[in-house]
């Protein structure tokens, strides 16, 4: 038990966490990066070095919309909701709708109510 309490106290003693990296040289940096390729890199060049035929046996148990974002990447997401130019789009409401919800020309929607827009 002892043996072991003194490799645990070592090892302990060894231990560096905490301590940000030294400017410089510090040996606990990996400075060549990381070994071998990653699974994509392996995956990519397995792919390439099949055969058409056992390309297509591959693709066959992959499923179309997987298979399309694989060939020419996943579509753009979009999140503005404005006009090209960044300003909001511009809603035309009826009066009476307007009124029945206390929305007029200067309001804005902020997701928890209506504000009015606020003046120059």
């Amino acid at each position: 038990m002892e043996n072991n309490a003194d490799k645990l106290q070592e090892q302990q003693e060894k231990k560096t966490v905490g301590i940000p990296f030294q400017k410089g040289y510090d040996p606990r940096r990996n400075y060549e990066g990381r070994p071998g390729q990653t699974l994509k890199e392996f995956q990519k060049v397995e792919f390439q070095n099949m055969s058409p035929e056992e390309k297509r046996a591959f693709l066959a148990k992959v499923d179309p919309k997987t298979r399309w974002a694989m060939a020419e990447g996943n579509p753009a997401t979009e999140t503005n909701l404005g006009n090209k130019d960044g300003k909001p789009f511009i809603i035309k409401v009826e009066p009476e709708l307007a009124e029945q919800n206390g929305i007029n020309e200067r309001t804005i929607d902020n997701r928890e109510g209506q504000d009015e827009i606020p003046s120059d």
